[in-house]
């Protein structure tokens, strides 16, 4: 059985949620139709030793428990019937399970079996006995009741519900202490009226008057034929400490049989065993631990001890001994060695030194251990150990293009040992690795650098540091923070940058820090994110079929193409023409007359980045011969600071477009204004210089005429 204290903890948290109180006797009303409520009770089990069958039971709370000390327990015993017994006319070969023969029915108990009374209790158990008065206590000392009402608090309702969980564990806790106490406290019924060779049912109920609440009743099954095996502890094992001995085995094979043990020494190799345990020693049921342990002082170490470790179970029987042998045992290391020092003193040999100053009694020599960190592990270097009066030795096998890591270790005769502290060698090596080949790169279009190798050769190879710069002839800095182990990097460039390329290079360092030479440089260049600036117009022309438009090219040096857009005034843009990276100008031949077109344009560089379109230009194919405008009359007003600009107001009707050139920079269109105005103040001058205009005038429907001669102005 798994102890009975350990599966009925498992039931104590949801028996105080269904009962806050059976002092109560409350009833529970539901949907307004009272009910009786029915709690689980008890655990039972049983054990058949030859003569008789005995019962141990367990309340599943400590409301239960009260309720079997007031009401006592009744005993019922049926026998069952075998298949072959069978008197209900069934076929019994249908059937391989005993039945349950109602009519054997035995009340084993003539009146209601409850505690010993207290006057009997104290004849039986010494005063002396604190699991005793505990017991005791339980069921003779005053009871405080929880009763649950509108006002109770959560804490309260907690620390009333802990205090029930403490005392119904002290109940099963005493119980299990031994048969006589189990019986005094009516948790354990002994059958002696049982017949050989028979199947049994036992059942044990609360007598309880409370109608209002009811208590399952618990049952077993228990066959005659063969006594209840007890068996022996499994698989005991001994930790040998100094002066003490730790004793352990599986806590769940042995809590199937038992509930506590008797420990016995012997001092003598057996002849004769002293008890340990006063009375007996019950593990812990809080740990959840696996094993349980126990643990003893022993005055001498290296001197053999006989344990001998008895189980018992809940009916008051013991298991069979198990018996194990040990003995304490040194475990105290001496004092480890000081000043530990490695020194290289030509290629693989090391040569260590060290003090020790304290010399035990038990001090027996050292081993040397070699590692590759100074956290280990360590593999001892020597078969032998060094006698007690060595301070040196060299090491001829040590890693030339390794790290060597040194620890002397100290032992006693009993074999515990003491390592040092560990001490580094640092090997004489001033050639450096070999120059990194194969270095090739990939960029992706958010800018991560991916760099490829092919890895060194050497045997003392550290890693690699990896450079980069803007242009081939800059100094490369580093951009590993850290030396890096394996042969690929990754990097990550910006890629809104005026500087196109990006220049790579390795270089090897080995565990010494000697760094060779860089590998040759690789050049990547960044995924082109940035689009074109856009071009302008700066003219246009226009004949009674044609448009023809003229622009400057985008100042970007990337540019691939050019596309030209057109659209009516309330349509959208679509693409007339996909021109050369150098086109400056187009004539649209397509046009209507008298349709008034708008003219965009975009450059795209080699990576498909367009730029925004230009700023539009109009025009229209006037459709018919329009006369020549004549050349317009300028004069300079120079209190005002501007230039008139005159023409025939008579002579026109429509919108005058007025061409401006300063000092040679080109004529482009300067401004518009209605054609019978016939004058045009111009107040926005650059300054002193050569002024040219010409004209032109567009008619309502579009039509435009011939530019007309230039006039020229100087302005001092």
């Amino acid at each position: 059985m798994k102890n009975i204290t350990n599966a009925l903890m498992l039931l104590a948290a949801s028996w105080f949620i269904h009962s806050s109180c059976i002092a109560q006797k409350k009833t529970v009303k539901k949907q307004e139709n009272t009910r009786e409520e029915h709690l689980p009770s008890l655990q039972i089990i049983s054990a058949y030793y030859g003569d008789s069958v005995i019962l141990r039971w367990a309340p599943s709370s400590w409301p239960v428990w009260i309720a079997g000390v007031d009401g006592g327990y009744i005993v019922e015993r049926y026998e069952m019937l075998m298949p072959e017994e069978r008197t209900d006319g069934k076929d019994p070969k249908k059937k391989h399970t005993p039945v349950l023969n109602r009519k054997s029915k035995q009340i084993l108990t003539g009146k209601p079996l409850r505690p010993f009374p207290e006057e009997e209790w104290k004849k039986i158990f010494d005063s002396g006995d604190t699991l005793a008065a505990m017991a005791a206590h339980l069921i003779y000392g005053k009871r405080k009741d929880f009763i649950p009402g509108k006002n109770v608090d959560r804490d309260s309702l907690l620390n009333a519900y802990d205090e029930q969980q403490n005392l119904h564990v002290m109940v099963l806790l005493t119980a299990d202490r031994s048969a006589e106490m189990a019986k005094g406290m009516a948790l354990s019924y002994t059958d002696k009226t049982i017949e050989k060779n028979k199947s049994y049912f036992y059942k044990v109920y609360i007598l309880n008057e409370n109608k209002t609440t009811k208590y399952d009743s618990a049952g077993t099954f228990i066959q005659t034929f063969r006594e209840t095996p007890l068996p022996a502890i499994p698989n005991i094992s001994a930790e040998e400490g100094e002066h003490r001995i730790t004793l352990s085995w599986d806590r769940l094979h042995a809590s199937l049989n038992f509930t506590s043990y008797i420990i016995e020494r012997s001092d003598d190799n057996g002849k004769s065993f002293r008890v340990l345990t006063l009375p007996v020693f019950t593990p812990s049921v809080e740990k959840n631990e696996n094993i349980i342990r126990w643990g003893d002082s022993i005055p001498e170490n290296y001197r053999l001890y006989s344990y001998k470790v008895t189980g018992l179970t809940p009916f008051g029987t013991k298991g069979k001994p198990s018996l194990i042998q040990c003995m304490g045992r040194d475990r105290t290391p001496p004092s480890p060695a000081e000043n530990v020092k490695a020194e290289n003193i030509s290629g693989s040999k090391v040569r260590l030194t060290w003090e020790k100053k304290q010399k035990e009694n038990d001090f027996a020599g050292y081993f040397i251990g070699r590692g590759t960190n100074m956290n280990g592990p360590f593999t001892p270097i020597i078969k032998d150990k060094l006698p007690v009066s060595a301070t040196s030795y060299t090491d001829d096998s040590a890693s030339v293009h390794g790290l060597n890591y040194y620890v002397v270790a100290v032992v006693d005769t009993a074999g515990n040992a003491k390592p040092s502290d560990p001490a580094y060698a640092v090997m004489k090596d001033n050639t450096p690795p070999s120059k990194p080949s194969g270095l090739q790169a990939k960029i992706d279009s958010a800018g991560v650098v991916q760099l490829t190798w092919k890895i060194g050769s050497e045997p003392d190879l550290m890693g690699y540091l990896v450079y980069f710069a803007n242009d081939s002839s800059h100094e490369f800095t580093p951009v590993s923070k850290e030396v890096v182990p394996i042969n690929a990097f990754m990097d990550t460039v910006t890629l809104h940058s005026l500087t196109r390329n990006i220049y790579y290079r390795i270089a090897a360092m080995d565990n010494h820090r000697n760094i060779g030479l860089p590998s040759d440089f690789i050049r990547i260049s960044r995924p082109d994110t940035v689009a074109p600036v856009s071009p302008a117009f700066v003219d246009f022309k226009v004949s009674d079929t044609t448009i023809t438009v003229f622009w400057n090219l985008s100042s970007s040096t990337d540019v691939a193409e050019q596309v030209l857009y057109r659209k009516e005034k309330e349509g959208t843009w679509s693409t007339i023409r996909h021109l050369d990276k150098n086109a400056r100008s187009y004539s649209d031949y397509s046009v209507v007359p008298k349709t008034e077109y708008l003219y965009s344009l975009s450059a795209v560089d080699a990576s498909g980045n367009s730029s925004e379109k230009s700023y539009p230009v109009k025009g229209r194919a006037f459709g018919k011969d329009i006369p020549e405008a004549e050349a317009p009359k300028l004069s300079y007003i120079e209190k005002d600071h501007k230039i008139e600009v005159r023409w025939n107001a008579g002579s026109y009707t429509g919108i005058m477009l007025i061409y401006r050139n300063y000092n040679n920079s080109g004529l482009v269109l300067y401004r518009n204004t209605d054609a019978k105005s016939g004058i045009f103040p111009d107040t926005l001058l650059n300054g002193p210089g050569t002024y040219e205009y010409t004209i032109r005038i567009q008619l309502p429907d579009g039509s435009m005429s011939a530019v007309s001669r230039s006039s020229v102005v100087v302005v001092k």
